[in-house]
């Protein structure tokens, strides 16, 4: 992107103030940038606001940087993207406003402003803004109550619509949104925001087109006849029909929408919320790609750079969640140090660092709460932590047999390995007879922790022990170094 703009800024240069009045160098200027409008078109929003900044400010002269910051204003302002219009306001309250760069006349300067003061509050990613309005007996609407001033948190998604009884495409709309909820069976409450004051009117227009029914939500009536709540600023209601989509927790995710923007929507939102993760194809997938036994850290590392390769390289954030979120699972659930060490990867690096792409409701549910347990998991008993002075009945192995009793683990000599393990676990049964080789062959000694007698003897030492290390999954083995710390974890004695 940047190679595009410093050909645009060496444009710019070349122009100079003695240009700008050369309508064939200023109409090449503008058909260059129409390029550049084009290129930014999958930018995100602060993406855009940053190479508008660079562009503007690489302009040589006052009279060139406005008409640049006006061509860019109008672009944003007109364009058919959702939320580029956060892009023209940015550039009234940086630009424009500051006298950086001028409007042809102070008209137009009032109308940016008019403009930005009544849609800042509205714009995608912001929270939606509390009303306090009232349905047709006077009841508080409680769909668009808010204690801090924006809308509450909300057990369904919200379409927040207003619609004024005398608006012929108001009445249009409402015919294709009642065919478009008799079809859809999503959890969506309907906020129906009538902004005249002849009340009864309203309620025949509410009989004849807002009567269709909601298969998983609720129809919510409200007016504000006194204009006491400020909807028309919070909202930019300057004409209707004008809807909103809201999600649970009041954030917006779609403004200004027709039906058929509502239900493009909702169709990404379905789908989003439909993925499903670690089915039986996905692990028989990584099974195959992560062989047992077979791969380490740096295998992990280059399936993880494929997979954000063909995905996210070219915009597939659905694709990346799928893959990603069936990668997390398959490491997850696998035995052995190298499926613990690479569900910690994962989950830090294509999950908790990528909050722009985990963000829905649905994604917290499935991946990134498991993600957040494997890395809190993965914290305890780090490489070079202090073992807990915790006494522990247990068993010690050494080449002279075994010895029964009570043992501080931050006693432990450097090179003691400490099995934690439990009853019926084939895993766990091969650690042990690895630990009897081991012993039986050598000057090391290894612990032996049954954690189901501890779990059975109740107390607080279990609790302690489950706080301290990472007994999610059993046999968890791990090797003390010097001075009670430790050296390794997750580690195997069994040769593969």
């Amino acid at each position: 992107m940047r190679k595009l703009l410093l050909l645009l800024a060496l444009l710019l240069s070349c122009l100079g103030a003695g240009a700008q009045g050369d309508s064939l160098a200023t109409a090449a200027l503008d058909a260059r940038m129409e390029v550049y409008f084009s290129a930014l078109e999958h930018c995100s929003i602060e993406e855009k606001k940053a190479e508008v900044d660079f562009m503007i400010g690489s302009c040589p002269d006052d009279s060139l940087r406005s008409h640049v910051a006006r061509k860019i204003y109008a672009h944003y302002l007109n364009s058919p993207l959702m939320g580029d219009e956060a892009v023209a306001i940015y550039l009234t309250d940086n630009w424009f406003v500051p006298g950086k760069a001028s409007f042809a006349n102070d008209i137009d300067l009032m109308n940016a402003r008019i403009y930005a003061d009544f849609n800042r509050s509205s714009l995608l990613g912001e929270k939606a803004q509390a009303l306090n309005v009232y349905g047709p007996s006077g009841e508080p609407v409680a769909a668009l109550a808010g204690e801090d001033g924006s809308v509450v948190r909300w057990p369904r998604l919200r379409v927040l619509f207003f619609y004024d009884i005398s608006c012929v495409k108001c009445r249009m709309e409402t015919i294709m949104l009642r065919s478009v909820f008799r079809s859809r069976r999503a959890d969506i409450d309907f906020v129906a925001f009538y902004t005249g004051s002849d009340e009864e009117g309203w309620q025949n227009f509410r009989k004849e087109n807002l009567d269709f029914n909601l298969p998983r939500g609720r129809m919510h009536h409200c007016w504000d006849p006194d204009l006491a709540s400020g909807y028309e600023y919070a909202y930019g209601v300057l004409q209707t029909p004008c809807m909103f989509l809201i999600a649970r927790d009041g954030t917006i995710l779609g403004r200004k929408l027709d039906t058929a923007a509502l239900v493009a929507l909702l169709d990404n939102y379905d789908r989003d919320k439909a993925l499903e993760y670690g089915d039986e194809r996905s692990r028989r997938l990584y099974s195959s790609l992560l062989p047992e036994g077979e791969w380490g850290e740096d295998q992990l590392r280059e399936l993880c750079r494929s997979l954000g390769g063909s995905t996210l390289e070219k915009g597939d954030t659905l694709g990346f969640r799928q893959v990603a979120g069936d990668l997390l699972y398959h490491l997850s659930s696998g035995k052995g140090p190298e499926y613990a060490l690479g569900a910690g990867y994962v989950a830090d690096s294509l999950v908790l660092d990528r909050p722009d792409i985990w963000r829905t409701h649905d994604d917290s549910l499935k991946v990134v709460g498991l993600a957040e347990m494997i890395h809190d998991l993965r914290q305890k008993a780090l490489p070079g932590s202090r073992l807990p002075s915790l006494k522990i009945h247990s068993v010690l192995m050494d080449r002279k047999g075994s010895s029964e009793g009570e043992w501080r683990l931050d006693r432990l000599r450097r090179g003691d390995v400490i099995i934690f393990h439990t009853k019926g676990c084939r895993d766990c049964r091969n650690e042990l007879e690895a630990a009897s080789a081991l012993v039986a062959t050598s000057r090391r000694r290894v612990l032996l922790v049954d954690v189901d007698s501890l779990v059975e003897e109740g107390g607080g030492l279990a609790d302690a022990l489950f706080g301290a290390f990472d007994l999610s999954s059993l046999p968890y083995v791990l090797e003390v170094g010097r001075r009670g710390t430790v050296a390794s974890r997750y580690i195997s004695l069994v040769e593969k």
